[in-house]
């Protein structure tokens, strides 16, 4: 068993295999900005995180407790109000997790005895960390993000199955089933590192939140359409385009002084007028 905490700036390399990445080559692409401590066994491969109670999705992956950083009404939506953070954790360790990321108040927890566990003070933003880390120490896995007022999920589905028809060979991630909300575009970006492709619908839910400047850092960035949708969460027409437009996002690429975006109506207006596409 051992302890580790962030002490000096991340060592970076580039990975030979990816899909072999373990907890030592996140914790060593961590850098300061997070605070943690691991306890545990470092070999341990890291498939990704779980931030949904479900069998499937918790079983060989890091359970996300989720802390007050998550809003009430984000804890509520993704665990139901009436089930307790403890019995989400008791359950999601029986369900065969291999690690947890928790706040350090389960230190002394009998239900991570044993365990291997990420300790960090916001689990949330512990998360967003952790995927720039990834982001750093892969080459070769491509990420395409949509989003859009609608489209979403029928275009993620096309460009999937074209990718998985033009090389059958691929390994393809795909986020079907409509789970566009913040948690489930977070656990998908942490699982990029183990598939050649990554296809993610990702939400305005997603984008209309700066957590300390996090980006969704896609490869490709598409936006179906710009509509009066969800105003109660981005205000008004200009609002939705603001939050969408940050899924262009990515200090990992170089930015692109050219756009294909045409100007013919309000909507694409109101996007270009967001991202300040020069004319």
């Amino acid at each position: 068993m051992a302890a580790f905490s962030r002490r000096k700036p991340p060592h970076v390399v580039t990975l030979s295999r990816p899909d072999r990445m373990t907890v030592a080559d996140v914790i060593e692409a961590l850098d300061d900005t997070v605070s943690f401590e691991y306890r545990g066994n470092a070999e341990q491969l890291f498939r990704g995180a779980a931030t949904s109670l479900r069998r499937g999705e918790v079983r060989r992956r890091f359970w996300v407790v989720r802390d007050r950083d998550w809003t009430r009404r984000r804890r509520d939506v993704y665990r139901g109000s009436a089930s307790s953070a403890e019995g989400d954790l008791a359950a999601a360790i029986e369900w065969g997790a291999e690690g947890v990321i928790c706040g350090p108040e389960y230190k002394d927890s009998p239900l991570l005895e044993g365990m291997n566990v990420f300790f960090t003070p916001s689990t949330i933003d512990f998360t967003c960390r952790l995927i720039e880390a990834q982001r750093r120490l892969i080459r070769g896995r491509r990420t395409i993000a949509v989003t859009g007022s609608a489209g979403k999920t029928t275009t993620t589905a096309m460009i999937a199955h074209c990718l998985q028809a033009l090389d059958p060979e691929s390994s393809i991630q795909h986020n079907d089933r409509n789970r566009n909300f913040l948690h489930w575009a977070l656990a998908y970006q942490t699982r990029t590192h183990r598939y050649a492709h990554s296809v993610l619908e990702i939400s305005g839910a997603a984008l209309s939140h700066d957590w300390d400047h996090y980006a969704i850092s896609p490869d490709v960035a598409i936006v179906t359409s710009i509509a009066e949708a969800h105003l109660a969460a981005h205000g008004d027409l200009a609002g939705v385009a603001r939050d969408k437009s940050n899924i262009f996002k990515n200090p990992h690429l170089t930015v692109q002084q050219s756009s294909t975006l045409t100007p013919r109506t309000q909507r694409f207006s109101s996007l270009r007028r967001s991202l300040r596409v020069p004319s």
